[in-house]
């Protein structure tokens, strides 16, 4: 039903999917690798970003929301859905630095 083994997509605007088998060996294992790749993705969206006229942006990483399939009957609907409702509550949690900090070059 799903079709990939790994796929990623833009969804709308500035939202993107990413599609990744986990291991399912235990729950455990299943929630280790889960956070890795929240971190990875993170991790690979934050920093310091200069713009054009020489503005720089600094970006504490993208909010992230994910969900698990395991029922073979889940419509890619219903688990977009969760997934999306998670990525809302990870915006609402605070940060350890402001989501975006835009600074102007003096001048």
């Amino acid at each position: 039903m799903w079709g990939c083994s790994r796929c990623r997509a833009r969804y709308g605007g500035d939202e993107f999917v990413v599609l990744a088998p986990l291991p399912s060996e235990s729950a455990e294992t299943f929630e280790s690798t889960a956070a890795t790749l929240v971190r990875r993705l993170r991790d690979a969206t934050a920093g310091h970003f200069t713009m054009e006229e020489g503005v720089t942006v600094a970006y504490a990483g993208a909010s992230i929301g994910w969900s698990l399939v395991t029922d073979p009957h889940e419509s890619v609907d219903e688990a977009l859905a969760r997934a999306d409702a998670a990525m809302y509550r990870d915006k609402a949690r605070p940060r350890t630095g402001p989501a975006v900090d835009i600074v102007r070059p003096r001048g």
